[in-house]
């Protein structure tokens, strides 16, 4: 391998290796636990930082026999493999819904609506086809309340906050709730739901929460505390059967997603099953990660796991079918 003046004399080679280092770095951060707001924002994208570096391995081979290209083959090898080590857990490599049911199945759909969406009714009738146990909504204001009026027919519990902001929320049921209550999360005061319910005679907990996006120290310090708080939650009471259903604006690679579920027990129904990104709705898949979740813990295992349409919002809905084990 050799480095010399040569080795990038090219303009094109130069650029080539400093693009190289973005896919680089983007294997990098998924591993820091507190990187700051700048960089874990590219902790969350490995996908998309293992397309990047096939792209570039591919337009590399063009300067295949010139001098110093060593160097940059290495960038990208690592930049490629790097990335597809956080992608691997998700790969699709569990068999379909199993055949034999075993106990109570739960049908759960967890949708960020937009708040300045507006195609109410849509959303309405879609939500009410999907035939769900359980509706977790967020970004919803008293317009949506209002106009998913509907809902109330076929699920009449709920629980609700509503904001102007984008961090109202609410929770629709169609089994009784027999205990509520809304908290602020800790640094930016936004509510969490946490909800027990019982479906079939059977108790379960639920929480349902939305993060702020990781724009600031702030923010990412407010969504870290909540995942805190919900692990103390999910740790009150193990002996009950639980649920989180929310918006949480990180990626199932982020390092303190990754401590989350092993503090807290709750189990991320993507592994193995692939990465089922939910946002931005409006680009193609490719360059979609996965923010939104639906996350059990031991007594459940999921049936399946799959996004709906989009309808109006920036986010995909998410749809879980979990069953409790016997």
């Amino acid at each position: 391998m050799r480095f010399s003046k040569t080795a990038f004399a090219l303009p094109f080679k130069r650029v080539l290796f400093w693009f190289a280092l973005g896919p680089v770095l983007a294997a990098i951060v998924p591993g820091l636990d507190n990187p700051g707001a700048a960089l874990e924002r590219l902790s969350h994208f490995p996908l998309q930082g293992a397309y990047a570096a096939l792209i570039l391995l591919i337009a590399g081979f063009v300067f295949r026999a010139r001098a110093g290209s060593s160097w940059i083959f290495m960038a990208i090898i690592v930049g490629l493999v790097g990335n597809f080590v956080w992608l691997y857990p998700f790969l699709p490599t569990r068999d379909g819904a199993p055949a034999d049911i075993q106990g109570q199945r739960i049908k759960i759909v967890q949708m960020n609506v937009l708040t300045i969406n507006r195609h109410f009714s849509a959303v309405s009738s879609w939500l009410l086809n999907t035939d769900a146990d359980i509706i977790v909504l967020e970004e919803i204001d008293a317009s949506w309340i209002s106009e998913l009026t509907p809902l109330l027919e076929k699920y009449p519990y709920r629980v609700a906050r509503p904001r102007s902001d984008n961090f109202g929320i609410a929770v629709f049921s169609r089994h009784a709730i027999a205990e509520s209550r809304v908290v602020s999360l800790p640094v930016i005061p936004v509510p969490a739901v946490f909800i027990e319910l019982n479906v079939r005679g059977i108790r379960i907990r639920l929480a349902a929460a939305h993060a702020p996006p990781p724009l600031s120290n702030k923010a990412v310090a407010t969504r870290n505390e909540g995942l805190a708080m919900l692990t103390l939650w999910r740790l009150d009471q193990p002996e009950i059967p639980a649920i989180l259903a929310a918006d949480l604006n990180i990626t199932p690679y982020n390092a303190r997603f990754r401590k989350f579920l092993r503090d807290s027990g709750l189990q991320d129904p993507r592994r193995g099953r692939g990465l089922t990104p939910t946002w931005p709705g409006l680009l193609p898949r490719q360059v979609q990660v996965p923010i939104d979740h639906i996350l059990h813990d031991n007594k459940f295992r999921t049936i399946s796991l799959e996004t709906g349409p989009r309808i109006g919002g920036d986010h995909l809905p998410l749809i879980a079918v979990l069953e409790l084990k016997e």
